[in-house]
């Protein structure tokens, strides 16, 4: 990944954020303004420092730190500022009205657990309570389900960015600044949005249900004992996937598995037509991929179908890197050394990023430049109305499922006019994605596939006049042949913001391989840290895809602050596999933990991980009912003894989650007598 060298502008270049705060999402949201050129302040206090300061370093990158006492400095800071992010906690609500004053162009963000008026706003901010609140653990069926993800606060991050770059879209018309908010438990909520369908739809919002039954999606044990990921519920994929078993020796096995087949499973294989059927057919596969190991079956298939070696996240961190990937990257960090951290989330095509080691600074040096650079001073234009952020601005999505789509419909919540273009489909549940992801837009169907339905595709495009276009094809190469490549649309829109999201980017022996949130899952480590050890379990919601979107809205946003300031359009990508990095944020820091601390250590740092201060969390019954614990050892060791059991916390941090970030010992005897104590 290259930095930005000094003279090259990111599409936020003179940008000036105020960072307040060490909480995870906000954090987030600062990183994002900072690969893209905007100048990220951090102020740390030194007297409290972070639960992890391996995450924290992971977070802090592109930006500078400045260590301060209290408030110092902070009002010269916002009287400068662009934008000012903080957590609830470390929101100064005196200080930012005041500057908002003498700066009415400042934009302020608040991210808190939970929205003001909740009647849950009064508890801890640790991670699982909003979550648990919004109920991210809960499965369709069953009791919820705890796991380490920091989904609450990636989602929260993102919206925050997107709500900030919004802001300052608006502000080149209004002239004005904007308040943003967005909170975990409303993160979570957005989360679940198709288990809402799946719960609440009848009866096409039981086919999911079915999807799970289906041999066609799941995973597979190999003769090594790893498993693959098979993902072939369209019917060409299907056809495909035994033609090329039956050309590799497979052929009795092929012949049986087309034997057992309805019509109903050959039409849409995510729909197996029975019970017995589908049974049988997982007998007949399951002995198919016992012949070999999970590496030979990737090799086999994976460039062409979705067929994949299951890994962990410490797998991925390096195979990813290896393949020439940009989903992680090495930093030379002023503390730990070489640090691995997430790269670029968005990637322009035409300009570059900022992917470097956060750096120390003094007050009076970033006031100084602060100073010298300062743009238009906003209180000196008379403010405009404008109805909403993205007011005017039209919305082509080719895209379909699910992240592309969710990309365009969060633009089209902010005011944009967006016009859906899919070709039909029969396939149920692609309905159940339409009905969710196209919310908020205009459709129509056209085939665009032969050179008549390119020519009506052209005409639409030319009357409609986009200012953005959003698809998801495989690769930016299948979008050219097509005629939508980026070369192709800005020829004919020179300004237009030019969105791509995908599976595995553009970079690297990957990007032309097919993908979906079930298999990034899979070969990212999701899903391995989802099951907590057995088979890999696919964790029910689609987080990643979510994700996916919350990012190609954000890169849209980006081109659209761009040509407001330059006249110039931009192109922008963006992938699945970079979400499942930032969703295990946490596992990247514990990958990595003791060998930055050693290295700290060696240095003459004393830094380190206090262990009365990390986070314990899990869900217990109590009295039939699931509740949700969380909180500091030191906290629960107080609580344990409140509750009559003084020693426990010590050993029930395995048997109640743990360390955020590792598993759960669910059967742990410590568990058990816990469980009795809270009944």
């Amino acid at each position: 990944m290259e930095a930005l060298s000094k003279g090259e502008h990111g599409l936020l270049y003179g940008v000036r954020v105020v960072e307040l705060g060490t909480d995870l999402a906000p954090a987030l949201a600062a990183m994002m303004l900072a690969e893209h050129g905007a100048q990220v302040v951090r102020l740390v206090d030194g007297a409290h420092p972070p639960v992890d300061p391996v995450l924290d370093a992971v977070t802090a990158r592109g930006k500078t730190e400045l260590e301060v006492s209290g408030t110092r400095g902070l009002s010269e800071l916002l009287a400068l500022a662009d934008v000012v992010i903080a957590p609830r906690e470390s929101y100064p609500e005196t200080a930012i009205q005041a500057a908002r004053k003498t700066n009415p162009g400042l934009v302020t963000c608040r991210v808190a657990p939970f929205p003001e008026g909740h009647p849950l706003t009064g508890l801890p901010g640790h991670e699982p309570i909003p979550s648990m609140a919004g109920y991210l653990y809960n499965k369709i069926i069953g009791q919820p389900y705890y796991h380490t993800f920091a989904i609450a606060s990636v989602l929260a991050g993102q919206y925050a960015a997107i709500g900030i770059a919004a802001a300052l879209v608006a502000r080149e018309s209004t002239r004005r600044g904007q308040h943003v908010e967005t909170s975990l438990f409303e993160s979570s909520i957005a989360a679940q949005v198709l288990q809402v369908l799946i719960k609440a739809g009848i009866p096409r919002g039981f086919v999911p249900l079915r999807m799970v039954g289906s041999p066609f999606m799941r995973a597979w044990e190999c003769s090594d004992g790893r498993y693959v990921y098979l993902h072939i519920t369209m019917p060409k994929h299907n056809a495909a996937m035994l033609d090329q078993l039956e050309r590799n020796g497979y052929g009795p096995q092929v012949a049986s598995l087309r034997a057992l087949m309805s019509e109903q499973t050959r039409r849409d294989p995510s729909m197996v037509g029975s019970i017995s059927e589908a049974e049988q057919l997982k007998a007949i596969y399951a002995e198919i991929f016992l012949s070999k190991p999970a590496h030979e079956w990737e090799t086999l298939f994976g460039d062409h179908l979705c067929c994949i070696k299951i890994r962990t996240i410490d797998e991925w961190l390096e195979a990813s890197r290896e393949a020439g990937m940009s989903d992680a990257t090495l930093v030379k960090d002023p503390v730990f050394g070489e640090l691995v951290t997430p790269g670029a989330l968005v990637e322009p095509l035409h300009a570059r990023v900022f992917v470097g080691p956060r750096s120390p600074g003094r007050l009076e040096e970033v006031l100084a430049r602060w100073q010298k650079g300062h743009g238009p001073r906003w209180e000196d234009s008379p403010p405009q109305t404008l109805s909403n952020p993205l007011a005017g601005v039209r919305v082509v999505d080719l895209s379909r499922i699910i992240a592309g789509p969710c990309a365009a419909r969060v633009l089209a919540e902010l005011g944009a006019d967006v016009l859906s273009i899919n070709s039909e489909s029969r396939l149920d549940w692609s309905l159940s994605f339409h009905l969710i992801f196209n919310a908020g837009k205009r459709s129509v169907t056209l085939d665009f596939t032969d050179a008549a339905g390119k020519e009506r595709l052209w005409a639409v495009l030319r009357d409609f006049g986009p200012d953005i276009l959003v698809h998801n094809y495989r690769h930016l190469d299948l979008a050219r042949s097509i005629g939508v490549g980026p070369e192709q649309v800005r020829e004919q829109f020179p300004a237009i913001t030019y969105t791509h999201v995908n599976a595995y980017g553009n970079h690297g022996v990957w990007k032309d391989r097919p993908g979906f949130e079930q298999v990034v899952q899979a070969v990212s480590g999701i899903q391995v840290g989802y099951a907590r050890g057995g088979r890999p379990t696919l964790l029910p919601s689609p987080v990643i895809d979510i994700g996916c979107g919350l990012l190609g809205a954000f890169g849209s946003l980006l081109g659209l602050y761009h040509r407001h300031r330059t006249g110039v359009g931009a192109a922008v990508t963006t992938h699945l596999t970079s979400v499942a990095v930032l969703l295990q944020l946490r596992q990247v820091a514990a990958y990595q933990r003791s060998a930055c601390l050693a290295r700290a250590k060696q240095a003459g740092s004393k830094i380190g991980f206090d262990p009365s201060r990390e986070i314990l969390s899990g869900i217990l019954l109590a009295r039939g009912e699931s509740v949700c614990v969380a909180g500091s050892r030191g906290d629960l060791t107080r609580w344990l003894a409140f509750l009559g059991q003084p020693g426990f916390a010590d050993r029930v941090a395995a048997s109640i989650g743990g360390r955020i970030g590792r598993g759960v010992a669910d059967e742990a005897p410590e568990l058990a007598a816990l469980r009795v104590t809270l009944a």
